[in-house]
């Protein structure tokens, strides 16, 4: 003999039939519900017959369902979202219980910590696919909308990529040590200290034009380089090869951290050092249009008043003020490679010669 338990289930069929019965409408009673989350379960016994019974359990729109197969029940239940409790909804957090909380990046309603919605799965535009406003430094290249940037490499400066997320240019005044650069100096211009490919750049020239020994001092030979520079469309600073009694041009130049090389890029000396010492790779005979000077008499020589160690030599047309005869000048030569370069000998100070120009450091 069976036994038979009404359920909750068929306690609800059996008030909805009685319910239509006495004309009231199923549909007004679900309404009066209708914000309620409702369980109803059903729960039936087997026999010895082997009649299996079934549980279930419904819940309200925003539920998932589950069914067991091995035990024959089914259940519906809330998708948590954000189980932090700030929301404290008694079924547990949801998007439909716990809009303000919960969100779903991409349904174009911006909720809970979204920033910004767009409805798209596109990471490089306005909003991501986090839903975080695009900027710099988050590691996505914003190339879309109102985007700037040409790459992101999370605010790192990188042999690809500045902390602006702009691509690395020679030319762009920003030094990027990772992608080679040992200077920047907005242009890509040659011969202005830092190159077309941004290396540092130390370059030499003996000046095209000639003077007597009445050069205005140290500083009236560093204007005749600057005016020879400029003259040629060189950039940069230019001093001349000069000591007088006072300083000698060892230590009144600054020395060039990088081979000393002609306009046209060939190698004087290997470093500053060597620039000083008795022997040159080749001749500063070169002038500031990449040329040879014009020839003087006596020919190629270069006023220096300077020594092959860089030192102060005695004689320097009175600091570089006369231009008399009885007055004498110590000069170089700009044809050689050993240390007549700027030791050659000794010629009054009437006498009109060239001048060596040396670039220096910004």
């Amino acid at each position: 003999m069976h036994n038979a338990v009404f359920s909750p289930l068929v306690a609800t069929i059996l008030v909805m039939s009685c319910a239509r019965a006495g004309g009231m409408e199923p549909d007004t009673m679900a309404s009066s519900s209708a914000t309620q989350t409702s369980t109803v379960t059903s729960t039936g016994t087997t026999d010895t017959t082997g009649t299996t019974s079934m549980t279930s359990t419904t819940g309200m729109t925003g539920m998932t369902s589950t069914t067991d197969s091995g035990s024959g029940s089914s259940t519906t239940s809330a998708e948590p979202c954000n189980m932090d409790m700030e929301c404290d909804a008694p079924m547990g957090e949801t998007v439909q219980t716990c809009p303000s909380d919960c969100s779903i990046c991409g349904d174009d309603t911006i909720s809970g910590t979204e920033e910004c919605e767009d409805g798209n799965i596109v990471d490089s535009d306005d909003c991501t696919n986090t839903c975080t406003s695009a900027k710099c430094g988050d590691g996505i290249a914003w190339t879309l909308g109102a985007g700037l940037e040409t790459c992101d490499d999370s605010g790192l400066q990188t042999a690809d990529c500045e902390t602006n997320c702009i691509k690395p240019n020679c030319g762009d005044g920003i030094l990027n040590a990772p992608a080679g650069e040992d200077c920047d100096d907005h242009n890509t211009v040659k011969n202005d200290g830092c190159s077309d490919v941004c290396k540092v750049e130390c370059v030499a020239f003996v000046t095209n034009g000639i003077f007597n020994g009445s050069l205005g001092g140290l500083a009236g030979g560093d204007a005749k380089c600057s005016s020879a520079a400029s003259s040629a469309g060189l950039h940069g600073i230019y001093r001349a090869w000069l000591s007088d009694s006072k300083v000698s041009a060892i230590n009144r130049l600054a020395a060039c951290t990088v081979p000393v090389t002609l306009l046209n890029g060939t190698i004087i000396s290997n470093s500053w050092a060597d620039f000083t010492t008795p022997d040159h790779k080749e001749p500063i005979a070169v002038d500031e249009y990449d040329s040879a000077p014009e020839v003087t008499d006596p020919q190629f020589k270069v006023w220096t008043g300077t020594l092959k160690d860089g030192s102060a030599a005695v004689l320097n047309c009175m600091d570089w003020s006369s231009a008399m005869v009885a007055d004498i000048g110590r000069n170089g030569s700009s044809a050689a490679k050993n240390s007549s370069w700027t030791e050659d000998g000794l010629h009054e100070c009437n006498r009109k010669f060239h001048l060596y120009c040396i670039q220096q450091p910004d």
